[in-house]
């Protein structure tokens, strides 16, 4: 489908990533014979990775992205279905081996949807990511949300599927938010 072509092109849209490559063809000009050129490439590098590093740009760049949208209104109608998308779960494999959840830094998806199924008991929690399913159903039990709410999607391998396929899952009909 669209999976692999959409991870070679994050890859190369993560400005981490471009910031080093721009440093490494610097450094493969240098080596080339075109060391003008090499050495502007490799301090650009250096400069952009050391002002990401210390400044807030990063904060800066998410917040309007994140701001798009206004949180859910519950004036709009009640939600009969929440979904929380994969990510909040360190490695699965780490998980796995411990025979624990170890949460990432995106663990807020699960907060956040702990805090939902609290605030409207009667919605479906669907939680769609590859390989973490398991371990957030689990946590979510932790927090006191039961096993039986929530829908767990495991096919999925980047947000295009998380959508899609939780959609086919739970296949919602007209009328439901």
């Amino acid at each position: 489908m669209f999976f692999e072509p959409s991870k070679v092109l994050t890859f190369f849209l993560v400005p981490s990533n471009i910031m080093v490559s721009l440093g490494l063809v610097g450094i493969a000009l240098l080596a080339i014979g075109y060391a003008r050129a090499g050495r502007w490439l490799l301090v650009a590098s250096i400069v952009l990775i050391a002002a990401v590093g210390v400044l807030p740009i990063g904060g800066g760049l998410a917040l309007p992205l994140e701001a798009r949208f206004a949180p859910w209104d519950a004036k709009h109608g009640m939600p009969t279905g929440i979904v929380v998308i994969g990510g909040g779960v360190i490695k699965s494999e780490i998980s796995a081996e411990r025979d624990e959840v170890t949460v990432g830094r995106t663990v807020n998806r699960i907060i956040a949807a702990v805090e939902l199924a609290r605030r409207y008991p009667d919605a479906r929690l669907v939680f769609a990511g590859r390989g973490e399913g398991d371990f957030v159903v689990r946590l979510l039990e932790k927090f006191g949300v039961s096993k039986d709410r929530v829908i767990v999607e495991r096919e999925s391998r980047n947000i295009v599927e998380n959508a899609a396929f939780a959609k086919q899952l739970v296949m919602p009909k007209a009328g439901e938010r």
